[in-house]
C-alpha cells in the first residue's frame, strides 16, 4: 500500500478489518470506499506500523476506519502516539443514501435467504451492516463479531444462529466458535494486531522469569 500524504503533509492510513464472520458477511461497505481512496492496509501489526512511521519521520497521521472499526482505530492511535507522532482518527459512517440497516429481523432474514440463492459472485452473501445507535458503545468491548450485526441482544444472536443453521450449515461450527469468543470478550485477530500474540507474550514472560 502507498500511504497517502495530503497537502498538509498528513499521512492517511486505513486500519485493517479485525472482525470475522465465518465468511458469511463481507466487510462493511464503507471500508471499500476508504480503501479505494487511501489504499489497503499493510499486513503488519499496529506496533510495526507505528515504528515504520517513526523511522520515516512522519509527523502527523490521520487514521481512517468504517463504523465497526472503533477498536482498531484506538489500538493504532495509541501505538503511533506513543512514538510522539500527532494522530487524529476519522470514523466514517454509512451515508444516508445507503441501505436501511435498522430493518426488522424478518426483513433481514429474507434478504439473507434471497442472497444465498443468488448465483455465486465470489463474495460473501451480505455486507456487514454499519454500527448504528447505542451499539457504537460496543467499540469498548473486544469481540471478533462486528458490532453492526447487533448481537449484543441474546435473542437476536440466537435467531442469527438459527438462520446460519438454515442457510449456511457448513459454517455453523465456525460461527459458534465466534460466539464463544464474543461471550468471553476475546478477539484473537485484535490481539495479534495489537502485538499481543503468543510470540510477544512469551518474550514478556521470559523477561519476568529471568
Amino acid at each position: 500500500m502507498t500511504l497517502v500524504d495530503d497537502q498538509m503533509g498528513i499521512r492517511h492510513i486505513v486500519v485493517p478489518d479485525l472482525h470475522d464472520t465465518a465468511g458469511i458477511f463481507s466487510t462493511e461497505a464503507r471500508r471499500e470506499s476508504l480503501v479505494a481512496t487511501y489504499g489497503p492496509p499493510i499486513p503488519e501489526t499496529a506496533p510495526e506500523t507505528a515504528d515504520r512511521l517513526a523511522e520515516a519521520s512522519v509527523l502527523a497521521v490521520c487514521i481512517h476506519g468504517a463504523s465497526n472499526d472503533t477498536r482498531a482505530c484506538r489500538i493504532l492511535s495509541a501505538q503511533i502516539r506513543a512514538n510522539g507522532v500527532e494522530v487524529s482518527t476519522a470514523i466514517h459512517p454509512e451515508s444516508d443514501e445507503g441501505p436501511a440497516h435498522r430493518e426488522p429481523w424478518d426483513a433481514f432474514a429474507q434478504r439473507c435467504r434471497r442472497a444465498v440463492h443468488m448465483p455465486p459472485s465470489g463474495k460473501a452473501a451480505l455486507p456487514t451492516p454499519p454500527c448504528t445507535g447505542p451499539e457504537k458503545d460496543w467499540g469498548l468491548r473486544s469481540s471478533p463479531i462486528p458490532q453492526g450485526l447487533g448481537l449484543t441482544d441474546p435473542a437476536k444472536a440466537e435467531r442469527m444462529l438459527d438462520l446460519i443453521r438454515e442457510l449456511w450449515p457448513h459454517r455453523v461450527a465456525a460461527w459458534i466458535s465466534l460466539l464463544q469468543d464474543h461471550a468471553l470478550a476475546i478477539n484473537p485477530i485484535e490481539n495479534v494486531y495489537a502485538g499481543q500474540h503468543l510470540r510477544d507474550r512469551n518474550a514478556d514472560l521470559l523477561v519476568n522469569i529471568l
